[in-house]
Parts: structure tokens; C-alpha cells; sequence
């Protein structure tokens, strides 16, 4: 019985160190992926002899082109299906091991749907 405690000690410790350092590990690769691609580009419109204008014109572009990002909605469907399923748990009076094993699975779902809507929408372009 005292094995089952602290492993869901473990567990729980586990959780708790793991969402937040993940969120900053993504964020810091996609603001380091960001200013390489920045980078890339400049150096690409600089090696290729392109005169000031065009250049102008062409950081504007790609900058717009990103600027409809699916991280938002992927975010917001994370979140949304984690809180519905830690409420859902939480209303069911689960234990703290079941209630984070099933706001797991409201992320999961979450990000599947934001998987799909974004297949779609990127299908139709």
C-alpha cells in the first residue's frame, strides 16, 4: 500500500514539472525556429542581389503568410479539453492520479481535433 502512495507521489511530481518545462522548451524552439527562418530569408535576399523595394515587399509577404498560425487554436482545444475533462473528473470524484490521467486524454482529444480542423483548412488551400 505504501508503494502505490509514492508512486503516485512520483507520478504526481512527475505532472507537475512536466507541463510547464514542455510549454517552455516549445516556446523557446519556435521563437529559435522563428529567427533562423528570419535569418535564412535575409541572408537568401541579400545573396540573391534583390534591390530594396522588392526586399521590402517580400518580408511583408512571408510575414503575413505566417501570421494565420494554428498554434492559437491548438492551444485553445488543449486547454479547453483538459479543463472540460479535469471538471469531469473532478465532478466524478476520481482520485488526483485519475483526474490527471484523464485531463491527459481531454489534451489528447484536443489536439486531435485541432489536428484535424487544421488538415482541413490547409486541404483547402
Amino acid at each position: 500500500m505504501d508503494c502505490i502512495i509514492v508512486l503516485k507521489q512520483i507520478v504526481f511530481i512527475i505532472m507537475v514539472f512536466s507541463v510547464p518545462l514542455s510549454l517552455i522548451i516549445g516556446q523557446v524552439y519556435y521563437l529559435v525556429d522563428k529567427k533562423r527562418n528570419a535569418f535564412r530569408l535575409r541572408s537568401e535576399i541579400i545573396s540573391g542581389g534583390v534591390d530594396c523595394d522588392t526586399a521590402r515587399l517580400l518580408l511583408e509577404e512571408t510575414g503575413r503568410r505566417h501570421s494565420l498560425s494554428f498554434a492559437t487554436l491548438r492551444l485553445g482545444l488543449l486547454l479547453f479539453f483538459t479543463g472540460i475533462a479535469a471538471v469531469l473528473a473532478r465532478v466524478a470524484d476520481f482520485t488526483i492520479l485519475t483526474l490527471w490521467l484523464t485531463a491527459a486524454i481531454g489534451g489528447g482529444v484536443g489536439l486531435l481535433i485541432a489536428f484535424v480542423i487544421e488538415w482541413k483548412m490547409v486541404e483547402k488551400k
